[in-house]
């Protein structure tokens, strides 16, 4: 409630500047997080309630003309979800549009042109460094600092952030964050020789494997889930140092990512569940893709605390974590 309360200040002088009329609803202000999480969400929210009201929520007359109340609609709510907190931006804007989106990757190099290009996909390009669809920088938001800086800043807490959105209707920024940052329950995991660990805040579903429901689709794997196909990356090939020493058959998969985008990480063997606390790693491997920090599981050896949603994408673009 005390985050909140300075945020609705700040969408007052932020309407007042952007030439909007917001109404601003607040939901879950008893929701309780400890002091260093709140403090690090607090730059993220400004900028994602900044960026609602001015890129988001059109001009009084552009919503009246449109059939929209004068008056733009933004929400912000929190609640608990197991060891997580799940805060919700949402505002009843214009939304993505897809053909600015379209217009701006393709100029950027980032999509070709007349590839085929989707809601999804426009809600996932929004946040690659650098990107946007403005034609000008405004007081309110856009001064240097885009979505991707946001991404990484929640990412740096071990949270998670994914956009939903409809074009004309309006946009759902929904951000979720660990508790605290002192205590994570991680799942702990075996690739070949050495171990990882994955938060359980970020995984979906573990599975073992059967053999007859593997299969290769072009280039990568497939497994044929009862709930669709689902991508395998095996996390030997992201992971340098880890090559799988198991035999056929003995395979399991740690399931993560967003909605419509999970794949399975391959692993050799599941060791357990334990509270950890995540701690900073040094220069030379803070910036790799996939990699939340490092851990002592209580016996002197450090091991790798792994982001799986990160860690999937740095694989994807060819690189490893260390």
């Amino acid at each position: 409630s005390q985050v909140f309360a300075r945020l609705t200040s700040m969408v007052e002088r932020a309407a007042r500047a952007a030439g909007r009329e917001v109404d601003l609803h607040t939901f879950g202000g008893d929701t309780e997080l400890d002091k260093a999480m709140v403090d690090e969400l607090a730059s993220p929210l400004v900028h994602l309630l900044a960026n609602a009201v001015d890129h988001g929520i059109e001009p009084p007359d552009e919503r009246q003309a449109s059939g929209k109340p004068r008056r733009g609609r933004l929400v912000l709510s929190a609640f608990q979800k197991g060891p997580s907190v799940v805060i919700d931006v949402i505002d009843d804007g214009r939304g993505v549009a897809l053909d600015l989106v379209r217009r701006a990757a393709e100029t950027r190099g980032l999509l070709a042109a007349g590839q085929p290009f989707t809601a999804r996909q426009a809600c996932e390009l929004i946040f690659a460094p650098g990107f946007s669809t403005a034609a000008r920088v405004s007081q309110v938001s856009g001064r240097g600092v885009g979505l991707d800086v946001v991404r990484r800043s929640i990412r740096r807490i071990k949270g998670g952030i994914e956009t939903r959105s409809v074009e004309g209707k309006g946009t759902t920024f929904t951000v979720t964050v660990p508790i605290t940052l002192a205590l994570v329950q991680a799942l702990i995991v075996l690739s070949g020789q050495r171990r990882f660990a994955i938060p359980v805040a970020s995984i979906r579903e573990n599975l073992r494997l059967d053999q007859k429901r593997m299969r290769r689709v072009g280039a990568g794997e497939v497994y044929d889930h009862p709930h669709g196909p689902l991508p395998l990356v095996r996390l030997s090939a992201l992971v340098s140092g880890s090559v799988s020493t198991a035999g056929a058959g003995e395979r399991y998969a740690v399931v993560a990512g967003a909605p419509g985008r999970c794949v399975g990480l391959v692993i050799d063997a599941f060791l357990g569940q334990q509270d950890i606390m995540i701690k900073p790693v040094g220069r030379r491997l803070r910036d790799l893709p996939g990699l939340a920090g490092a851990t002592d599981l209580g016996d002197a050896t450090a091991v790798l605390v792994l982001d799986p949603e990160a860690l999937v994408s740095g694989g994807a673009s060819g690189r490893a974590v260390a």
